[in-house]
């Protein structure tokens, strides 16, 4: 059977990779290349104060270090939602913009609020170390029916679901999800 479905695939590359020969990402390099880092927050839910990115600024082989305001300057729109999923009704997705740059709040843990190019990955790494962000903490909502100041039954005081059915309007019950990350490790563009 020629291309049948569930046909067995000859790999052709094995041989490259167990003998050492295989090109990645990583090995490639290039004419004025430059490499980027993202500070990251590890706050889950807190408002910006401010951001201090002078020390990265001055660190060795910093080509530059981007915030919010340098990409609101730049004009750059938020990311978009590249699979729209309409609701049960039928009505189209509603949306929230995600600036690529947290600006004045950060609304989950590793969320990027700025980015640091370098001439080398290990100098936009320990520059991307350098910024310092100050937030005001937010406190968590942890379930819709404790930011909506209600209690489902079937849940306990910390909206966790109890063994008997839940009958919160609209409540069902999810299985764990497991989503790709949208920041792949390494990009190369020409």
């Amino acid at each position: 059977m020629k291309f049948g479905v569930g046909q067995s695939v000859k790999r052709t590359e094995d041989i490259r990779f167990i003998t050492g020969q295989g090109q990645y990402t990583d090995d490639l390099r290039f004419p004025n290349e430059t490499f980027a880092c993202f500070h990251r927050t590890a706050q889950s839910h807190a408002r910006i104060t401010g951001i201090d990115v002078a020390a990265a600024k001055q660190a060795p082989g910093v080509v530059a270090v981007l915030t919010y305001a340098d990409v609101e300057v730049f004009g750059a729109n938020p990311m978009p939602l590249m699979a729209p999923v309409p609701s049960r009704d039928g009505s189209s997705t509603k949306t929230s913009p995600k600036p690529l740059l947290a600006k004045d709040k950060v609304t989950f843990t590793g969320e990027a609020i700025a980015m640091v190019v370098a001439e080398t990955y290990a100098h936009a790494k320990d520059a991307a170390e350098l910024v310092q962000v100050e937030y005001d903490t937010l406190d968590a909502s942890g379930t819709l029916a404790l930011r909506l100041g209600r209690r489902r039954r079937g849940c306990n005081e910390g909206g966790v679901r109890e063994s008997r059915p839940c009958d919160f309007p609209g409540c069902r019950a999810e299985p764990r999800q497991r989503h790709a990350d949208g920041d792949p490790q390494r990009h190369r563009r020409l």
